[in-house]
C-alpha cells in the first residue's frame, strides 16, 4: 500500500506545537511571580521551565506526535512493534544521552546565572520565552544540517555556555569579570542573561533529540508496512 507523502505527519511543526503547549502557562506564572512574589526561592522559580521541559516531551510523545501517526492510514498497526529497534540504534543513543545531560548542565547554568546576581524570576523568563520560539530556527537548521551533526554543534554550545558562566560566576576561583569577552562595560548578571538566552536558542538539544527518534520511528513504520 502507497501512503500519500501529505498524509505523513511534518515533525518540525509537531514539536514547535509541543513546545509552545508546554511552556505558555509557565510563562505567565512566571511574569505573575516577578510581580506578585519577586523574593520567592529560586529553586521554585527554576523549578518551573525544567519542568514544562518534561512537560513538553509528555506532550510532543503522548499527545502530539504518536496520537497522529497511529490515525496516519498504513502506518497505525505498526509504529509500535519499530520502537524497540529504533531505541537500539547508536543515533537514538545519542540523541538519549544528550537530552539527559543537556537537562543537568541547564539546572547547572541556571544555579551558574543566579551565582551572578542575576535576577532568578528574568533568569527563568529568558530561558521559557526563547525557548518556546527556538524549535522554528532549530527546524530551519535542520533542513540544511544533518541533525545528528547538529546534536554536536549543540552539545558543544551548551559546554562553551558552561565555561563562559563559571567565568563571569567567580566559580572555581575564576574572576567574575565579564572583560575577557570584550563586554567590560556589562555586568556579569547582564552576560548571564545574554549566555542563558543564546544557549536555547542555539543548543537545539531538546529539539533536534525528539527529531531524530520520531524521524526514525516514522521511517522504520513505513518500511515495515511497504514490506
Amino acid at each position: 500500500m502507497k501512503i500519500s507523502q501529505d498524509s505523513i505527519p511534518q515533525i518540525g511543526p509537531l514539536i514547535c506545537k509541543a513546545t509552545a503547549d508546554g511552556f505558555y502557562m509557565v510563562m505567565l506564572a512566571l511574569v505573575l511571580l516577578n510581580v506578585l512574589h519577586p523574593n520567592l526561592h529560586p529553586v521554585f522559580i527554576f523549578a518551573l521551565p525544567l519542568i514544562a521541559r518534561l512537560n513538553v516531551e509528555r506532550i510532543f510523545w503522548t499527545r502530539t506526535f504518536l496520537p497522529i501517526l497511529e490515525l496516519t492510514e498504513g502506518i497505525k498497526s505498526d509504529w509500535h512493534q519499530c520502537i524497540p529497534k529504533v531505541l537500539a540504534e547508536r543515533n537514538s543513543g545519542r540523541a538519549l544521552g544528550g537530552f539527559l545531560l543537556d537537562f543537568v548542565n541547564d539546572i547547572w547554568l541556571m544555579y551558574l546565572a543566579f551565582k551572578t546576581g542575576a535576577s532568578p524570576c528574568y533568569i527563568a523568563l529568558i530561558y521559557s520565552s526563547v525557548t518556546v520560539f527556538a524549535p522554528l530556527p532549530q527546524w530551519l537548521y535542520t533542513k540544511w544540517v544533518v541533525p545528528v551533526h547538529y546534536l554536536w554543534l549543540s552539545l558543544a554550545w551548551s559546554g562553551l555556555a558552561a565555561w563562559i558562566l563559571i567565568e563571569v560566576s567567580g566559580t572555581w576561583g575564576h574572576s567574575g569579570n565579564p572583560s575577557f569577552l570584550g563586554l567590560g562595560s556589562w555586568t556579569s548578571a547582564e552576560v548571564a542573561y545574554l549566555v542563558i538566552g543564546l544557549k536555547c536558542l542555539l543548543a537545539g538539544i531538546p529539539y533536534v533529540g525528539k527529531h531524530i527518534l520520531a524521524e526514525r520511528i516514522q521511517s522504520e513504520a513505513l518500511e515495515m508496512r511497504a514490506a
